[in-house]
Formats: structure tokens, sequence, C-alpha cells
């Protein structure tokens, strides 16, 4: 049985509740027009759109995770997912200076990122991004990291 944990960004709640107010937002209006209640005339088809692509990334953004397992590592952001094994997990640590980001999980080889949608696309991938996460040594997506692959954190 493979014992999976999954962990969200730790923004998704927010994200989530954002994304539901702006397809209201957007949806609303259309609604409220087809019932014939307080809306004299018809919404603007540009002004529903552009809500209702925010809305759809909102959400979409709000699914970024990682999951855990003894096989490895998963990571799905934006309709990406990249599997890669303990084995090609090398370090967590810093990026170089100037990438702007915190900490990361390094990888030995890229691993390609799969696309989900419409068509396939594939991205190489060098390092897992941690700022996103809850992430600490000592939180929950830590202490997993360190049971499955104790050498990551140095010293």
């Amino acid at each position: 049985m493979d014992n999976r944990r999954v962990h969200y960004q730790k923004n998704r709640t927010l994200l989530q509740a954002m994304a539901l107010i702006v397809l209201a937002l957007a949806l609303l209006p259309s609604t409220f027009y087809i019932l014939g209640i307080l809306v004299p005339i018809a919404p603007d088809p540009f002004a529903v759109f552009i809500p209702l692509v925010i809305g759809i990334f909102l959400f979409v953004m709000s699914r970024t995770r990682i999951v855990t397992s003894a096989r490895g590592v998963e990571f799905y952001q934006f309709g990406f997912r990249a599997v890669t094994p303990w084995s090609n997990i090398s370090r967590i640590g810093v990026p170089p200076p100037g990438s702007g980001a915190t900490e990361a999980i390094y990888l030995l080889r890229p691993v390609l990122q799969e696309f989900e949608f419409v068509f396939p696309i594939k991205l190489p991938l060098n390092l897992i991004p941690l700022y996103q996460f809850d992430y600490s040594v000592a939180s929950e997506l830590g202490q997993e990291l360190r049971q499955y692959k104790s050498n990551l954190f140095g010293k």
C-alpha cells in the first residue's frame, strides 16, 4: 500500500474564496438577466469573460500541491505534473543568488513536467520550490521529507 500524503499550498483557502467571489461577480449579472431579475439589459460578454477566466485561473492555482509517498515526490502546479523518485532528489537548499526564491528541493537530473490539459507540453524541471507551502524542517512536509530521505537537510 502506497501511503501518499498531499500537501497543498498555504494560501489555498484564500485562492478558492477569491475564485468563488470572482466567478459569482462574473456569472450573477448574466443569471439575473436570463431570469429577468434586476438587470434590464444584457451584460457585456467581454465583462463576463474576463472575470470568468480570472476565477478559473485562481481555482486552478489553488490546486498547487506536493504529494509524498514511498515512491518519491509529485509536484502539481497550474496543470503541470512532475514526478521524481527519491533517488533523483539531491538536497533541500536555497536557490542561486538572484533567483528570488526561497528553499527548494533540488533534483540530480531534470524531470519533465507534463501539461495535463488540451495538448501535450513537456518542460524540464530542475527544482521544486517550497515557498508556496507551509514548509520548515519541523513542519509536516519537512518531517515527511526527512522520513523518506534523511540526508536532505545536511548537517
